[in-house]
């Protein structure tokens, strides 16, 4: 844990003074909504605060699974974990030995290099551009590519910036990533939060090569449920 700090965010939100506006750390500013605090205050009632099979209980990996057709094929490819923060480090600690580069976003959410670190391997950024709105180009993420890139993690929406990326641009990434044997990673806590248009998933190009998180805690006001997943080839989930 040497060199591992909390982040600059967290500090800053640990030591602001009560009746701060946060602008800062993912946290809505609704509750969570009654019928779902009823739910679980209900669970709790009728004793099912017991151990789960390791991946999850089975009904609710279904659930989630039917929320990525043509990604999921059913329960067993899906994990449920302890928020999305968990998912990202566990499918690393999956993919990624010491020694390994694994590519995150620049700017992005500070937990991917930490995870990095902590499995010994070498974070490298790659740009968002402001010029591009902050989106993903395929370009600046194949240039950064090593024979010792393991990983490749995209957020989009994006954390912090809010940049929904392009699916021609997700298509061509797919592609090459997938020529090249590199899996991906993609964070889509955020998918809720696309108003205009469905936000694409890399995952549409490449159902295999890849592994995607996502959980409850934004669009469901849920933040201190923990309740996160991983979705992805049953293999590499299993593991």
């Amino acid at each position: 844990m040497n060199g591992i700090e909390r982040t600059l965010i967290r500090r800053i939100f640990d030591s602001a003074p009560p009746g701060s506006i946060n602008l800062g750390l993912g946290q809505p500013d609704l509750p969570t909504p009654p019928r779902i605090s009823l739910a679980g205050i209900d669970g709790i009632v009728k004793g099912k605060t017991g151990y789960t099979s390791t991946a999850g209980d089975p009904a609710v990996r279904a659930a989630v699974a039917a929320r990525y057709p043509g990604v999921a094929s059913g329960a067993a490819s899906v994990v449920i974990t302890i928020g999305s923060q968990e998912a990202v480090f566990a499918s690393a600690m999956t993919l990624v030995d010491a020694g390994d580069d694994v590519l995150v976003p620049d700017p992005g959410y500070p937990a991917y290099p930490v995870v990095a670190a902590l499995l010994g391997a070498r974070s490298v950024t790659y740009p968002l551009r402001p010029e591009r709105a902050f989106r993903v180009d395929p370009a600046d993420v194949l240039s950064r590519l090593t024979p010792r890139t393991r990983l490749v993690i995209l957020c989009s929406p994006s954390n912090p910036t809010g940049a929904m990326d392009q699916e021609a641009d997700l298509e061509a990434l797919a592609l090459e990533l997938r020529r090249r044997e590199i899996p991906w990673l993609s964070d889509e806590i955020y998918s809720g939060f696309a108003y205009d248009r469905p936000a694409p998933s890399i995952s549409r190009f490449a159902p295999e090569g890849g592994l995607v998180v996502a959980g409850l805690s934004k669009d469901l006001s849920m933040t201190g449920w923990r309740v996160g997943w991983v979705v992805g080839p049953e293999a590499i989930v299993a593991r």
